[in-house]
């Protein structure tokens, strides 16, 4: 499970994915001549409503990663490492 804390933002890919997206956001919100696929620019406090949800969902995430990790066992035989998988596992990670 990819998690912030053994990652810590040093991969890459997934670095420029968060750059890419936000700057994609707000090209689009923000070039002119785009109205006619139906965009308009927003002003800056129309963003603000986001931002405490957008950290609601990643410490949501976090937590849930870290309880699969504390509820789900790894066995090893010989090289192989088999998990198995506790409930919260089971139900939430696709």
């Amino acid at each position: 499970w990819l998690s912030i804390s053994p990652q810590r933002m040093r991969t890459p890919a997934m670095n420029f994915g968060l750059v890419l997206e936000t700057l994609l956001a707000a090209f689009l919100c923000y070039t002119p001549g785009l109205e006619v696929i139906f965009v308009r620019p927003l002003r800056f406090t129309h963003w603000l409503p986001a931002a405490p949800f957008s950290v609601v969902i990643f410490l949501y995430d976090e937590i849930r990663k870290s309880i699969m990790r504390s509820t789900s066992v790894a066995r090893r035989q010989g090289q192989q490492v088999i998990m198995e998988y506790g409930w919260l596992a089971r139900n939430t990670y696709y």
